[in-house]
């Protein structure tokens, strides 16, 4: 493998289909790595989740089919932010709920177009290194965040969001989790809140990588120079609380509290699952999508 190759796990006992995915992909200047059913899938990942990128895998194996591997890989501390990708000749919207439920989020139809399944994996990895990256703003070390009961903060850019969800990750039990979600819902209030930049430009800027640049570019402008975002954080005794407030017009929060099979090849779109999923036990939007409440349960001891 060549120096900074991103790495792929192909998990099918189909020689055509592995050929097939071998050869577009490595063609698209990935390393491959298969292997023919999820049992073999999970003692790889177990020995060497760090070599990759993300996981493509069949849904019908033998020993254990793909929405097994998908639960084990969601349910594993060190496997979970692992992007998964599953591809599969089921292709109804029942099906592709299914995938999306057990942890994936993201889906190949066969016969998959060659166009797809780069476009695919390639959104994949994506969206994989942000939140390895972002996993480590958080610090490996307790932080005085901890002893923190109330507080309230306004923000206004994307570093405020990274330097803020960063500290306040450390008031969770699991703060490598926490700060996907917590940035994942900040960027929201931001991009979409108070910038006002919708889904479907939001689908043309990733296209096109100018997405950062015209985040800057609103942040200038004089119509969003007094915009802020508040957040309140309360830590009580059996929960911690993040209450999120933008300046926006608000939006259809409904469309996205699960992935539509609409959707199913977009590039982004997934932030307020994951935050459901990996961050926090309830995430609630109120007012037409301009409040979001973001609930962590604690365990509380009975001594």
């Amino acid at each position: 493998m060549k120096a900074n190759q991103q790495s792929l796990l192909v998990v099918d006992d189909d020689a055509i289909q592995v050929t097939f995915l071998k050869s577009i992909l490595n063609e698209s200047g990935y390393d491959v790595l298969h292997t023919t059913n999820g049992v073999e899938a999970l003692r790889l990942l177990n020995d060497f989740h760090p070599r990759f990128s993300a996981v493509i895998t069949d849904r019908y194996m033998p020993n254990m089919d793909g929405i097994e591997l998908i639960r084990q890989i969601k349910s594993h501390d060190q496997l979970r932010t692992l992007p998964v990708i599953m591809q599969t000749s089921a292709d109804s919207d029942s099906d592709i709920r299914a995938g999306f439920q057990a942890g994936a989020h993201f889906y190949l139809t066969k016969p998959i177009a060659e166009s797809h399944l780069v476009s695919v994996v390639s959104s994949a990895v994506s969206f994989g290194e942000r939140h390895q990256n972002w996993q480590k703003w958080v610090p490996e070390r307790s932080h005085p965040i901890e002893l923190l009961r109330s507080g309230l903060f306004y923000f206004k850019t994307l570093h405020d969001c990274q330097h803020l969800a960063s500290l306040l990750a450390n008031a969770f039990p699991n703060p490598k989790m926490a700060v996907l979600g917590l940035l994942e819902i900040m960027i929201n209030a931001i991009e979409h809140g108070n910038l006002g930049i919708t889904y479907e430009e939001k689908t043309f800027l990733a296209a096109q990588n100018t997405w950062l640049e015209e985040v800057e570019h609103r942040l200038s402008l004089p119509l969003h120079s007094q915009k802020w975002a508040s957040l309140h954080f309360s830590h009580e005794e059996d929960r911690i609380i993040i209450f999120i407030r933008d300046q926006g017009e608000g939006f259809d929060f409904d469309r996205f509290k699960e992935i539509d099979p609409r959707r199913v090849f977009d590039s982004h779109g997934r932030g307020i699952v994951v935050a459901r999923t990996m961050s926090f036990d309830e995430v609630i939007y109120t007012d037409n999508g301009r409040s979001v409440s973001c609930i962590k349960n604690l365990q509380v001891s009975k001594d």
